[in-house]
């Protein structure tokens, strides 16, 4: 916090005391302003914002009790601090609870002034910084971030619009790479815990020997190089919301505690003797198949079921090609702005393939691959010839070959390649015309030709 860019507004009808105050704030850096009489304030008030305004009791055209109120009205933005006499501090405690942040009896003490209008304004500084914060998480969890243009991506936002005000658990299923902890963060900060803290654990990257530490922390000594008190995750989180990513992983030890933490919402410290009692909504994040590792011996079932008290499918992105093109868009803006690039744009060919791959990893395949775009592809616009042969749709021809045998006929090898290639694109006879190298018309009649679909 640099002084000299902050404004202080004096408002005191004593210029004796008014000059006091601002040659002790100004010797401290502050651009002090000082005036007489309301009119006066608010006239510089209506002309420029100020950081603080600090108001003695007894200005001319003011009640006591209404100087927080009036300058609050004419200023919201501006911090309050007010002076007072020792006769008339009960009027200035009770001008806190009209939302002065804080007062000051006279006569001054000028280092006592100096440092409590710095620790006012730091606290403005950081209540500003976090308002803005929560503002843009607000805007990129919002349920209006989510491309949505598909039906499977619009039931996903719905069903997080339904359960984000609740506290129940939420088990988020979905492939690598769809979304899952962005689906969770939108279900935090559309909860009313969203002023609270979201903590995200990886339960596959942690170590079997670390991860019950991880989350319940631990007491000096309870192991070797525990050489202090540790907050685990559990307690980081209190009040607000954990994701446990890939639970399938967790041991089966870790899951007898974290069903006790589920049920009774509390837990101890590893070497710890007594119970911690949390605040903490749960969701938990795989791409495994829960219910095979619970036949496998691997998972609980009483923790498998009181995870699924509601359940969240992510669709894979094969399922939403309708959303890749604005989400191409959103890709290509923010990897172009964050490599200072000039703007870059998908070919109608290009943009054509990327919506009929597959896509085995997803949204993060999706964005890896236009970034490697942005950086690599000259110009301004991507072209299909920019993309891999197996985006474009041009698979090798030897992958699909059929299987060919003496005595076979050529009509046969024919109708038996057209029939792989075609089961290959998942029917899509313009990929396959590609692949078969005819044209699609020519690919059209030998389907009916060999009554093939």
């Amino acid at each position: 916090m640099n002084p000299e860019n902050l404004r202080i507004l004096v408002v005191d009808p004593d210029q004796e005391s008014g000059d006091s105050v601002s040659r002790s704030l100004g010797r401290a850096g502050y651009q002090v302003t000082a005036v007489l009489t309301l009119k006066r304030a608010l006239a510089l008030i209506s002309r420029q914002d100020f950081d603080m305004i600090i108001a003695a009791l007894g200005v001319v055209g003011l009640g006591a009790r209404s100087i927080v109120s009036r300058m609050r009205s004419a200023s919201p933005s501006s911090a309050v601090l007010v002076l007072a006499p020792l006769s008339q501090v009960e009027i200035a405690v009770r001008a806190l609870k009209e939302g002065a942040e804080d007062y000051l009896t006279k006569p001054l003490d000028p280092y006592e002034l100096r440092s409590r209008v710095g620790r006012i304004l730091e606290r403005r500084e950081l209540s500003d910084r976090l308002a803005h914060l929560q503002k843009t998480l607000a805007q990129k969890y919002g349920l209006q971030s989510f491309v949505q243009n598909s039906l499977p991506m619009r039931a996903v936002v719905q069903k997080i619009a339904q359960v984000a005000p609740a506290s129940s658990t939420v088990l988020i299923l979905g492939e690598s790479g769809v979304g899952k902890e962005l689906v969770a963060k939108a279900i935090h900060y559309n909860s009313p815990r969203r002023r609270r803290p979201f903590l995200a654990i990886n339960c596959a990257a942690i170590p079997e020997t670390l991860i019950e530490s991880e989350l319940f922390g631990h007491e000096r000594g309870a192991f070797t190089g525990a050489v202090g008190r540790a907050k685990g995750k559990f307690e980081m989180a209190d009040g607000g919301t954990i994701l446990l990513d890939e639970i399938g992983e967790m041991n089966l030890q870790t899951q007898v505690k974290l069903l006790r933490v589920l049920e009774e919402r509390e837990f101890m410290r590893v070497g710890g003797n007594r119970n911690i009692r949390v605040d903490v909504r749960v969701l938990a994040s795989t791409n495994s198949d829960l219910k095979q590792r619970l036949e496998e011996g691997k998972f609980r079932e009483d923790l498998y079921f009181r995870l699924k008290v509601i359940t969240l499918s992510v669709p894979p992105l094969r399922d939403r090609g309708e959303d890749i093109p604005e989400l191409a868009g959103i890709f290509l803006e923010s990897l172009c702005r964050a490599n200072d690039i000039l703007p870059k744009e998908l070919s109608p060919e290009s943009l054509f393939a990327l919506m009929n791959y597959r896509w085995p990893g997803n949204v993060r395949e999706l964005k890896n691959l236009l970034e490697s775009l942005v950086v690599t592809v000259p110009g301004h616009r991507i072209e299909a010839d920019d993309l891999s042969p197996p985006i474009r749709g041009e698979e090798s021809i030897e992958k699909i070959l059929p299987r060919v045998e003496v005595g076979m006929t050529l009509r046969q090898v024919e109708k038996d390649l057209i029939r792989k290639t075609l089961a290959r694109t998942e029917g899509n006879r313009t990929r396959a015309a590609k692949i078969l190298q005819i044209g699609v018309r020519t690919l059209q009649r030998k389907i009916k030709e060999y009554d093939l679909f």
